[in-house]
């Protein structure tokens, strides 16, 4: 990116390779899904390292969860119980 070039990028490039190692099953995600995730995501595949992107960012993820939440709460909550060895597992 034209802003950050030269030694800073480096050490933010470093950074996020020692971020992504240290959590390899993350994804980046930024506020709305826009262009400094996808800098990051372009500099991360420059340097060898293909990282997920959370499209839309933040508040798409928010969105995802608040209508994952409410499709659950339309379904009917079925409790199951019994002692160990009654058959509870092969019923679920």
């Amino acid at each position: 990116h034209k802003l950050v070039q030269g030694d800073l990028r480096a050490s933010r490039t470093q950074a996020w390779l020692e971020a992504c190692a240290r959590y390899p099953h993350g994804y980046l995600c930024c506020a709305r899904g826009g262009q400094r995730s996808h800098i990051v995501q372009q500099w991360l595949k420059e340097a060898g390292v293909d990282y997920p992107l959370i499209v839309g960012g933040y508040k798409a993820l928010r969105q995802a969860a608040i209508q994952a939440t409410d499709d659950l709460v339309q379904r009917p909550i079925v409790l199951i119980g019994g002692c160990t060895g009654n058959g509870k597992t092969q019923l679920v």
